[in-house]
Order: C-alpha cells, then sequence, then structure tokens
C-alpha cells in the first residue's frame, strides 16, 4: 500500500490529530462480530475502539455520545438498518463511514447505495474468528479504517457532493452467483472459489483453466475503434457515479469508443454496482458486468470482482484468475498494459481516487504507445494514492480535477485530442 494522503481541503484532520489513535465506533447486530471486528481493529495501536452498538438507533445514540471519527457499520439490522443510520447520518452531522457488509444480493444493493449517500468504503464480514483470509481481513480492515480517518468531516462532505441520491430497489433475497452458476463461492473474497464454467462453444475463450462463453455483444456496432480505461479504488463508487452521470449528460452516444472499468471491489458486488452506474447514466448507456466477449463501440463493461480483464485481440475482453496485482483482483494495471498492446495512440486511461499505486506501470504502457492519461487531482481525491502515483512519476497528461474530467472524457470521445 501506498502512503495514506489527507486531501488538503476543508475539514481534513490536522496533524496534531494524526498522530492519536482512530477513534472508531463498531456496530453490529451480532455480538461475536462486534467483538471479533473490535478485536481485529484494536490489533493495530493506531486504533481504538470507543464503543459498539447492536441496532441502527443504538447507533446513532452512541454517536452522539461518543463523537467517533469512524464508524464501522452493518447494513442489515433490527430497528434501524445501516442505510437508515447512514441517510440520517449524513444530514445531521457527517462523518467517514466504512460499510461492513454480509454476503447476499440484498447486502449488495444495498452496500452499493450506501456508497453513494457517503459512505467511504465497504469489505465483506469475515466468515468467522479462524476463516483462512482473517489475516488479510484484518489488514484489510485497518487500513480502511485508517483512510477513512484521514478524510474529517469536510472529507466526507465532499464525498456527498460527488454522490447523487441513490435509487434503492428492492432486490430479491438470496445469494449473488458466481459467472454461469446459481451458487455463492464458498470464499466470497476471492474468485478463485467460484466454480469453473465448462460450456462446449465455437467462439469461446479458455481463461485462468475455466472455460467462458462469449455472450451479451452487441452485433449492430462495429469493434471498438478507441477505448477508455477507469481505475478507481477507495472513494472510486462515488466518483464514478458522478463521472458516469455527468459523461451521459454531455454525450448522446459513446460510439465509437468504450469504455472499461475497473473499480476495486470483491467477488458478488460488481452486478449491484453495475446497475447502479446504469442508473446513473439515465437510459444514454449501459453499464454491463464485463463477460468474455468482444468490445463493440458504445460498450461500457466493469470488471467483475475477483477477476482480472484484460483485452486481447479481437478487439475483445477477457477475464482471468491469474494471482492478484499488487494485493488487487482486478488490477487497473493488468487491464491498462493489455489495452496498450492493442490500442495504440487511441487509449485515454483515467486514474482516479483509491490506495496504493495500481495503475502506475499501466499508466507506463499507455504512455510508451502514446496514449493519453489522467489523474484526479489532491483535492478531489477521497484517498490520494494512485492518482499521486502517476502524477508524481510525471506521467499524467493532465492533473484535474473530478469535476472537469467528464468535459475532458466526452471531448476525447468526438474526436478531440488532449
Amino acid at each position: 500500500m501506498g502512503t495514506l494522503t489527507a486531501p488538503a481541503s476543508e475539514g481534513a484532520v490536522n496533524l496534531e490529530e494524526r498522530r492519536r489513535p482512530v477513534r472508531v465506533l463498531v456496530v453490529d447486530d451480532s455480538l461475536f462480530m462486534r467483538k471479533l471486528i473490535s478485536g481485529l481493529l484494536e490489533e493495530d495501536a493506531g486504533i481504538t475502539v470507543v464503543g459498539q452498538a447492536r441496532d441502527g438507533l443504538e447507533a446513532l445514540q452512541r454517536i452522539a455520545e461518543l463523537d467517533p471519527d469512524v464508524v464501522t457499520l452493518d447494513v442489515e439490522m433490527p430497528r434501524l438498518d445501516g442505510l437508515g443510520v447512514l441517510e440520517r447520518l449524513m444530514r445531521v452531522d457527517p462523518r467517514p463511514v466504512v460499510m461492513v457488509s454480509g454476503l447476499t444480493r440484498k447486502n449488495a444493493e444495498a452496500t452499493v447505495a450506501s456508497l453513494r449517500l457517503g459512505a467511504v468504503d465497504f469489505l465483506t464480514k469475515p466468515s468467522g474468528s479462524v476463516s483462512p483470509d482473517l489475516p488479510r481481513l484484518k489488514k484489510e480492515l485497518q487500513a480502511k479504517v485508517k483512510a477513512a480517518a484521514h478524510l474529517g468531516k469536510g472529507g466526507v462532505r465532499r464525498v456527498m457532493g460527488y454522490s447523487p441520491p441513490p435509487h434503492p430497489r428492492e432486490a430479491p433475497p438470496g445469494p449473488f452467483s458466481c459467472p454461469g452458476h446459481s451458487v455463492p463461492p464458498s470464499r466470497p473474497d476471492t474468485a478463485a472459489s467460484c466454480p469453473p464454467v465448462h460450456q462446449p462453444t465455437a467462439a469461446g475463450s479458455v481463461v485462468g483453466g475455466s472455460t467462458f462463453t462469449w455472450e451479451g455483444a452487441s452485433r449492430e456496432a462495429g469493434p471498438a475503434r478507441r477505448l477508455v480505461v477507469v481505475g478507481a479504488s477507495t472513494g472510486g463508487p462515488a466518483a464514478l457515479h458522478f463521472l458516469v452521470g455527468r459523461l451521459a449528460a454531455v454525450v448522446r452516444r459513446l460510439a465509437p469508443v468504450a469504455m472499461l472499468i475497473v473499480q476495486h471491489i470483491p467477488v458478488g458486488f460488481s452486478p449491484a454496482m453495475a446497475r447502479s452506474l446504469s442508473e446513473a447514466a439515465r437510459g444514454v448507456f449501459t453499464v454491463e458486468e464485463a463477460s468474455p466477449r468482444s468490445l463493440r463501440a458504445g460498450d461500457v463493461l466493469l470488471a467483475p470482482g475477483g477477476y482480472h480483464l484484460r483485452v486481447v485481440e479481437g478487439p475483445a475482453v477477457e477475464l482471468s484468475l491469474d494471482p492478484p496485482v499488487a494485493g488487487v483482483r482486478p488490477a487497473v494495471d493488468v487491464t491498462l498494459m493489455s489495452a496498450a498492446r492493442l490500442f495504440p495512440r487511441r487509449l485515454l486511461a483515467l486514474i482516479l481516487t483509491g490506495m496504493g499505486s495500481d495503475g502506475l506501470r499501466g499508466a507506463m504502457a499507455v504512455r510508451r504507445t502514446e496514449g493519453r492519461v489522467i489523474a484526479q487531482d489532491r483535492e478531489t481525491s477521497v484517498v490520494y494514492g494512485m492518482p499521486r502515483a502517476v502524477a508524481e512519476a510525471g506521467l499524467a497528461d493532465q492533473v484535474l480535477p473530478l469535476e472537469s474530467i467528464p468535459e475532458v472524457v466526452a471531448a476525447w470521445v468526438g474526436g478531440v485530442l488532449l
């Protein structure tokens, strides 16, 4: 992970405040989960759990009493659920919130809606106190809580400003599915637990030891002639909703361009995010969860959680279960490096808010092939990690505030070079 740097804006915590431990309120209706999450957090000397709450109403009361720096918030709770808490909190007293979500489709829909309401980030609940993935989850939980704390209340208000109000709809209960299956993976944090899809097809692609069918490609549109690749991590969902909504307002169609979106996201949450982004696009274009298929003009595809997304000859896209790159899968670097080879001088990379430096090597490949790179600026980034790495390496053609990026993309779609 890269060094976290707080945005230089009103409301960001000052240096003296950062030296003290981050004060966290843990909210979950399960006593076991409250104890587990609290224990994982307090293994970091820079974090102190100042209290716990077992439902939404108690959470609001405890927030008022304790004034925590960060709240970890369960999605499903009695009396008042996580979305209800978030709606009230963001109206009255915005502060950084990290959602901790269970692994169902209903929870995924609610979690994506919470990110549009102003939640900073989310992660999936650990499966138990002896889960083999507990060390990774502990590191992720601690890092996301600290990143959220660096925002301060002013930073949260900025995130809310880029997030249009969600329009949550009641999703049918039950688990989300792995590609080609109706059962959830046994380990929600990794796509390797999804069973392989084996379907004989004349137009298939063998990826990561699994056979995937080509599906969903529009045969009415021709092959994509130019490509936009967007990479994001922490703070990305709000930024992506803003980007997609504003872009839809200033373009009539994306063809002959296609767009690939790589957001660091766990398995199972990308279908809900694709639906939510499509709503933000208001019918101008549709955002789909990517599957192996030809890449057509006007396509907007979101990398599935747990899979790398590559661009291959055709042009087409394929999914891979290759090991994580820089600790993440999907990785922006994987998509950009593959796209740069096939779209020389015809590729625009957008590196948005996020921890770490994913996108740096990809931006190098884009510049080597005479493509263009835009990095989000410090002031509008939730975490200025990924875009900072690109900007400080001298790889960004432009470093822009988020509100300026959609118009630049629209101009590039219209054939105007940067």
